[in-house]
């Protein structure tokens, strides 16, 4: 299926990409920024889960999940991708290289999907990928910060 999101168009197969989500259970750590991640991902805007699951991806399900910083006491800054079965038709990879072997995401190629959470297109680089996964790869890669839902601190803000 061909969706068209301005700077981006991509052609997914919504089916083979959520029978694997379906199945899939990637979040495995039991800190407390990955089940802050797993119950705050659930309660985004509708239009923005909405784009998750046309594309047939569980947001709360991520191949890969970093907690990049605590911008506050009430607030997480992740990062992380999903795997989708489709390729990039028209839209700018988001890395460029800036040195040898060094790389930096162009904030020019962000979809911005609300506030505070943003999505780009990308061929995979982490070289991870479950060989279960339908071919051919692409990655939706995403940049957000979320609220913190849980009733204990989280020991981040030591950090700030």
């Amino acid at each position: 299926m061909i969706f068209d999101f301005g700077m981006y168009v991509i052609d997914i197969d919504v089916e083979k990409t959520a029978a694997y989500h379906q199945k899939d259970s990637r979040i495995t750590c039991d800190c407390l920024g990955c089940r802050n991640f797993d119950g705050a991902v659930r309660k985004l805007p509708l239009e923005i889960l909405g784009f998750f699951e046309k594309l047939g991806v569980d947001p709360a399900k991520p191949e890969v999940l970093s907690i990049d910083y605590a911008p506050s006491k009430e607030t997480m800054a992740y990062s992380g991708f999903y795997y989708l079965c489709g390729t990039v038709m028209k839209g700018e990879d988001p890395w460029k290289q800036v040195d040898a072997g060094a790389f930096q995401l162009d904030e020019k190629c962000l979809l911005p999907m609300g506030q505070d959470f943003a999505v780009y297109f990308a061929a995979p680089r982490h070289g991870i990928v479950n060989p279960d996964f339908p071919k051919p790869i692409l990655e939706l890669q995403f940049i957000c910060t979320l609220p913190w839902t849980m009733e204990q601190l989280h020991h981040y803000h030591n950090q700030l």
